[in-house]
């Protein structure tokens, strides 16, 4: 009996042990950064926009067996490369007079249509739900336009154009509503072809994909990396005095949650949502799933760290100490240089006395905070053994 009791008391601990491993894994979410997903709407001004306008609408010109139909055509032009995935349209129109028939020789009623330049990638005939429009009804239609990754070059100005294939409809008759709730096309997995086509790169600032370059410093330089998300910076923890040349690595650190907010379909937008740091004089733009790495060269001594726009509440400014106080003695041991989610590795023979970091590898996380797990252990060994001394009585 007491065998069997110990033996289901830690068979229940296993079990426990690996929900709550389960639960650690759920809670840390990736990010890729060259996979965007964007929502845009149309606008009077007949602009595709990343901002929702004001709530309106836009009427379908006159159209007659002798009148063809004028389609109502939204667009931007792209400042970037990209390459297309899916487009999904939600188109939301009403009737401020009498449409009928509301349908074509096919039973359909609108046209919805992705073009590039003059090419036309995709397009849908969609059907009215109702055979006949009455002044004050709306249709709210989805479609779904496939592009086989077409490439967008900069330049290029993308459009969605919408157009009535009925067989009569008369002046302000029929309108394409507009807002936040209205009218829209999501962009589903757009991709940039690396980083850098992300337009966040001043020139001569290292920029990188962390999944597939992981930054390796020269020389052994120590390297100093800043978590940057939009409720905070976490700074690195320096155990010891660093020697300049280093290195301060800013990486874009939001869960995936949050990190899809600074998607966007143009570079100038994304330079826009991107958290700004000053290190030193450099100024680095920093986005979810990014690094950005910035030299610190030989005899630097402070170096101010600082926010400068998209800054978490309250803002941040920190200041990095290079070489010790004057005529200090060089330490005896490595420098070691520490910060939330990175792995630190002893130093080579090689570089006795030199601060070596390697950041961990892979997609963005929003780190699983691992001090309570002592405290966790605790809590699941003390259920074991009441568990045992019940099953014992």
């Amino acid at each position: 009996m007491g065998r069997s009791a110990l033996a289901g008391s830690l068979a229940w601990l296993a079990a426990l042990a690996t929900l709550s491993g389960f639960a650690a894994a759920e809670a840390t979410a990736t990010y890729d950064p060259l996979d965007l997903t964007v929502t845009t709407w149309p606008t009077p001004a007949h602009d595709l926009r990343e901002q929702a306008p004001a709530d309106g609408g836009a009427y379908f010109a006159r159209t007659d067996p002798t009148t063809p139909a004028t389609p109502i055509a939204s667009s931007f032009v792209a400042d970037s490369p990209f390459t297309l995935g899916s487009v999904d349209v939600t188109l939301v129109l009403a009737a401020d007079a009498p449409v009928a028939p509301a349908q074509d020789a096919n039973g359909n009623a609108i046209e919805v249509a992705l073009l590039v330049g003059t090419r036309t990638l995709a397009k849908t005939d969609l059907p009215f739900s109702q055979p006949v429009l009455a002044p004050g009804a709306t249709e709210t239609l989805h479609a779904s336009l496939k592009t086989d990754g077409a490439a967008v070059a900069p330049g290029d100005r993308v459009t969605v154009s919408v157009t009535p294939t009925l067989p009569a409809l008369a002046d302000n008759a029929l309108k394409l509503l507009y807002g936040a709730k209205a009218s829209a096309a999501t962009f589903t997995h757009a991709r940039v072809a690396s980083v850098r086509d992300l337009g966040l790169d001043e020139g001569w600032l290292q920029v990188l994909d962390p999944r597939s370059e992981p930054f390796a410093p020269p020389g052994g330089a120590a390297v100093l990396t800043f978590l940057v998300h939009h409720d905070g910076i976490d700074a690195p923890k320096i155990v010891d005095w660093v020697e300049a040349p280093a290195f301060v690595v800013l990486r874009g650190d939001e869960p995936a949650a949050d990190a899809h907010a600074h998607d966007s379909l143009l570079a100038a937008r994304r330079a826009q949502l991107a958290h700004d740091v000053r290190v030193g004089g450099s100024l680095a733009r920093i986005q979810p799933g990014v690094e950005v790495v910035v030299p610190v060269p030989a005899g630097a001594r402070d170096v101010r760290v600082e926010c400068a726009t998209s800054c978490p509440p309250g803002g941040f400014v920190d200041t990095l100490a290079f070489g010790g106080p004057p005529n200090a003695t060089a330490p005896s041991g490595p420098t070691v240089v520490d910060a939330p989610g990175n792995v630190l590795v002893p130093p080579p023979p090689a570089t006795d006395g030199i601060a070596v970091s390697k950041d961990a590898a892979g997609t963005t996380t929003k780190s699983v905070p691992m001090a309570g797990w002592s405290q966790t252990a605790s809590v699941l060994t003390f259920l074991c053994l009441w568990r045992f001394r019940r099953l014992r009585a």
